[in-house]
């Protein structure tokens, strides 16, 4: 018996030494006067509260080295462990089913199904190598049952990665991190050891999410961008594959909330997995991965859910990056300004597995790579334990120029009935305006669009000749007080200045050179400008701002452009009697002819 004692400490005491989990600790007294620690490095900085709990008990011997290993004998169940519980957890787990005889026609059989004490499950355990299934199920299972007695590790500040639990008996001792989970900080997969005095480094995972615009007239970490509406925004998101070791099931989502202004298209999703330029996988939709929107996208505008996402968990696709290309179009509904809150924002986030030491089940079993609400991911609690990574937010700029129209004379008198045609490189969507004809077949809609540029409520057949329409059937109506309309597939806009303001704002607008032509001058005897004005606007888009210039500068009160408006001049004559002599004179021949006219018909009458 001593013999086998000595074996199964010594396989028992290297079998669980490098499981990638929380990191375990085991120490012992040798007789009342020699204790032990483990050093504890863990991979990602932050809290943790690593708790020792023990699952056997033992006598330690040994000096643990290669040559000299610990021996743990004398095995029994621990103070830190339901050890009745555990065994009877560990027979009814399918976790530990075995082929028991190399026959594929029987039945497999529980490898705990004759063990009745802590020896005979330590006798079972040495058959199985470091970071197998059986350990890390073992691992698992023994996390559930637990007592209170346990020993806490020192160590404790945020910025903290080392971490010592001393003091600690001989035994089997599993170490679990059992501070609450966090975005930022994944749960350690349960660690299982016997050591004496060592060091232990933990692998936990952490995914991470990019996120980029890929178009042009972006900055130049991608974070922002200037487009107009109608503009193709393209978008990229990038992680990596993580280590999911000790993972059954591993959940990993992208959810994506764009505003208003912005119009995603779902056709546009390509994802790859890749190594450097090289590519290691290209994902196919709906069969690696799904895209759901509406009511089914959770309050985001899209998700992206990766599907059965455990089959990258190989050295073919761990530390890989997973990229993510998409787009969408800049719309009518569109903000514009400078600012972050004027500007149409793109946030992305990562939903992920953080807790290897729960088995997750997924939301139904209609959708099993969707995980159920998170929880903090204690046993016996609903749910399947997620993390989110921080929020990723892209920031697309559109703004717009105002058209003040004024007297020349008088800059304090606004002048309504202007028409201005807006011609550019950028105009890609819409505008609006306080006044503009809009094509309607409703009530008000009583004017003709002529050849010219200009509209009219003549009806044709009337005055105006039917050439001179541009569609003698299609008619317009004036609409004031700000509206908006879509020209996605026109590059000009028209628009007329509004009453009592006299302006007309062109809005939507990207960078670009444009060209500004007053087609119909306001009423009132006013001259139309007789060359275009030459616009150019341009701009620093980034994550905390956007800075618009436009030029001529000396034209422009921030985005508004003054257009003044000479009257035409009233012509003077010569001579200086005036028209009226000529009008009274002209009159006064007329009435004598015809006096004379009559005279000589009587008097040819009494000759006759």
């Amino acid at each position: 018996m001593k013999k086998y004692n000595k074996a199964l400490a010594m396989f028992t005491a290297s079998m669980l030494a490098i499981t990638p989990m929380a990191a375990a600790g085991m120490t012992v007294f040798a007789e009342g006067e020699t204790t032990y620690s483990i050093n504890i490095e863990s991979a990602i900085a932050g809290q943790h509260t690593y708790k020792a709990y023990k699952i056997f008990s033992g006598t330690l011997s040994g000096a643990g080295t290669e040559g000299d290993p610990y021996i743990l004998t004398e095995i029994e169940w621990g103070d830190g462990i339901d050890g009745s519980g555990l065994l009877a957890a560990l027979k009814l787990d399918d976790a530990f089913l075995i082929d028991h005889d190399d026959k594929p026609e029987t039945a497999k059989v529980n490898a705990f199904a004759s063990a009745e004490n802590a020896k005979d499950v330590a006798k079972v355990l040495e058959n199985y190598n470091n970071d197998s299934p059986f350990a890390i199920a073992f691992a698992k299972c023994a996390g559930n049952h637990l007592s209170n007695v346990s020993h806490t590790a020192t160590g404790s500040d945020s910025s903290n990665k080392n971490f010592e639990i001393d003091e600690l008996e001989a035994g089997y001792y599993l170490v679990r991190d059992e501070m609450n989970i966090t975005a930022g900080n994944p749960r350690t997969l349960n660690l299982l050891k016997v050591v004496g005095n060592v060091e232990v480094k933990t692998k936990e995972d952490l995914p991470t999410l990019d996120k980029k615009i890929t178009s042009s007239h972006q900055n130049g970490d991608g974070t922002a961008n200037t487009a107009a509406i109608g503009d193709i925004v393209d978008y990229q998101i990038t992680s990596k594959v993580p280590d999911m070791k000790g993972y059954e099931k591993y959940f990993f989502v992208v959810n994506d909330t764009m505003e208003n202004g912005l119009t995603f298209n779902s056709a546009s999703v390509a994802i790859k997995i890749m190594n450097g330029n090289t590519s290691v996988k290209e994902l196919v939709a709906n069969t690696d991965y799904v895209v759901q929107t509406g009511d089914a996208a959770d309050g985001n505008t899209f998700q992206i859910v990766f599907k059965n996402f455990i089959q990258y968990n190989s050295a073919t696709y761990i530390g890989k990056d997973i990229v993510i290309d998409y787009s969408a179009e800049v719309n009518e509904k569109a903000t514009t300004g400078g600012t972050t809150e004027d500007a149409n924002t793109n946030t992305a986030n990562l939903t992920y597995s953080n807790n290897p030491n729960v088995k997750s089940e997924g939301k139904s079993t209609d959708e099993p790579d969707e995980p159920k609400p998170p929880t903090s991911g204690e046993p016996g609690e609903p749910g399947d334990p997620v993390g989110v990574t921080p929020d990723k937010i892209t920031y697309t700029y559109l703004t717009d120029i105002v058209i003040e129209k004024v007297d020349k004379a008088d800059k304090t008198k606004k002048l309504s009935g202007a028409e201005f045609k807006l011609s550019g490189e950028s105009i890609k969507a819409t505008y609006y305006q306080e006044q503009m004809f809009v094509k309607s077949n409703g009530a008000n809609a009583k004017y003709y669009l002529l050849k010219d540029g200009t509209y009219t409520d003549t009806a044709p057949g009337g005055s105006i000749a039917n050439e001179k329409y541009v569609s003698t059937t299609q008619k317009y109506e004036l609409v004031e007080e700000s509206s908006q309309i879509d020209n996605t597939n026109k590059v000009t806009a028209i628009g007329v200045t509004a009453s009592e303001t006299g302006r007309l704002t062109f809005s939507g607008l990207g960078t670009g050179t444009f060209r500004l032509l007053e087609t119909k001058a306001p009423e009132g005897g006013y001259n139309k400008l007789s060359e275009p004005v030459t616009i150019t606007i341009s701009a620093t888009p980034t994550a905390t701002g956007c800075t618009w210039t436009y030029t001529p500068t000396n034209n422009f009160v921030g985005n508004v452009i003054t257009i003044e408006n000479a009257k035409g001049s009233t012509l003077p004559s010569t001579g200086g009697i005036g028209t009226k002599l000529f009008y009274i004179i002209g009159g006064l021949l007329v009435s004598g002819s015809l006096v004379l006219l009559v005279t000589k018909k009587r008097m040819g009458a009494k000759e006759n």
